[in-house]
């Protein structure tokens, strides 16, 4: 059920894409649609074949990247609490080395 209703309704196409191009351009290769179009369908098709496979092993799967993206989250939001505490903090200082690495470039 989980393949045929995601499919259909393309809601892991938009999905796989996106890691098809991520992957590419995280591997720093040049992007070209049979690329993206194969690790899109290879991704697509390991997803549904851990879920027909075992039930168990999918959800087990889902919840892990569910507990990193939230704990990802959590990073994100700490580390900008204490740059906003730091600048504030420091904030001549701060200010200085930021506009000086942007000029740089």
């Amino acid at each position: 059920m989980y393949g045929i209703t995601f499919i259909i309704l393309e809601n892991t196409a938009s999905n796989s894409v996106s890691f098809a191009t991520n992957v590419l351009d995280a591997a720093h290769v040049k992007e070209a649609p049979g690329k993206i179009i194969l690790i899109a369908i290879a991704a697509n098709t390991l997803c549904c074949l851990l879920h027909a496979l075992s039930r168990k092993w999918g959800i087990l799967l889902n919840n892990f990247l569910g507990t990193v993206k939230l704990f990802i989250l959590l990073f994100v939001i700490v580390i900008g609490l204490i740059c906003k505490f730091i600048m504030h903090r420091n904030k001549c200082l701060a200010y200085r080395h930021l506009l000086w690495r942007f000029h740089r470039d």
